[in-house]
């Protein structure tokens, strides 16, 4: 009898001690739990932090359209959270974030030029360093026949250039070329928002107030399609500064808004008059040379062409053009 009773014990004792080993189990797995759910928000948090600091403009729209297929799916796509992405995988898209208060993207850096010290240089011959540069510039786009064309040929001939862009042309129609600009290592600048000359220069007299709510109004289309954070401080008056009376009025309005102005030195000749505009691709190379050649330094080169609709010559000739400049050993700019 006795010997049952001290098994029954030794049986409740064991039972005890079982449960109390599960309580304990259940308490330090909830206290595990706990400290990995605070460590994960902190890590998000952290991550997010460090998301929020970096400017990353068309980056999200690089990775969603070229690593996770939502081109097509709209809805999914604006619905992304970027915390989703791995800090890993964000880091290795640095080269397609923007440069917060630029007009240009990181990968395009090493070769980004300022324009009014370009400009300086071309106005006062005031360059002193040992290495050509040429700017390859496109006015008037974009467009969606030219400019992805244009584009064909910089990436082939891995080189970049600055497209000087109409404020009604920046639209919804033609944001990824827009974005394919900035993607692929080239700038963005302004070129009035209408190119309407009647508007900008009444009786060819320049109109400050009119050009800087132009540029004001290209650089708030600009930023719905790329953040706050873009901003394009280059301008070319439609026509060219030269052109027309009253400009230093119109430069200084420009100056005071933190924006640079810039003309060319030399030019393919595709929006010439019918009499002198070259009319083959041998031709524009030649008009090239020729332009370039009237300057005192020609170490470096602001060329003028044209990304509008029916510049296919243009096209046609700037591997030509390209070629040119790399035989002489000038090395591509972009201006910002």
């Amino acid at each position: 009898m006795e010997d049952k009773i001290l098994e029954r014990q030794l049986i409740r004792k064991r039972r005890a001690r079982i449960r109390k080993r599960k309580r304990q189990i259940i308490s330090i797995g909830s206290l595990l739990l706990i400290i990995f759910l605070i460590g994960s928000c902190s890590r998000q948090k952290i991550h997010n932090k460090k998301l929020s600091k970096m400017n990353l403009g068309p980056a999200m729209e690089w990775y969603i359209d070229n690593n996770l297929g939502l081109v097509s799916n709209k809805k999914l796509k604006s619905s992304f959270d970027i915390a989703k992405i791995p800090l890993t995988k964000v880091n290795s898209l640095k080269g397609h974030f923007l440069v917060k208060g630029s007009n240009h993207q990181n990968m395009a850096s090493a070769y980004a030029y300022n324009a009014g010290e370009i400009n300086s240089y071309i106005k006062n011959n005031s360059y002193k360093g040992n290495q050509k540069i040429v700017f390859l510039t496109f006015d008037d786009g974009p467009n969606t026949n030219i400019t992805p064309k244009i584009l064909d040929v910089l990436k082939e001939n891995n080189v970049h250039a600055t497209f000087f862009l109409v404020g009604k042309s920046i639209n919804k129609k033609h944001y990824k070329i827009m974005k394919r600009i900035l993607d692929e290592g080239n700038s963005i600048a302004t070129h009035s928002y209408t190119h309407d000359y009647k508007t900008l220069y009444p009786g060819r007299v320049c109109d400050p107030g009119a050009i800087l709510n132009e540029v004001k109004a290209t650089d708030q289309r600009l930023a719905e399609f790329f953040g706050p954070n873009f901003k394009s401080s280059v301008f070319r008056y439609p026509g060219g500064h030269m052109s027309w009376e009253n400009t230093a009025s119109a430069d200084s309005a420009l100056k005071n808004y933190g924006v640079n102005w810039i003309d060319w030195n030399t030019l393919v000749g595709d929006a010439e008059v019918k009499s002198q505009r070259p009319t083959t691709a041998e031709g524009q190379v030649a008009y090239v040379e020729k332009n370039l050649a009237k300057n005192s330094n020609t170490k470096i080169a602001v060329v003028l062409a044209h990304d509008a609709t029916g510049k296919e010559l243009t096209v046609e000739s700037l591997p030509e053009v390209i070629n040119y400049f790399k035989s002489e050993g000038y090395k591509f700019g972009i201006l910002k």
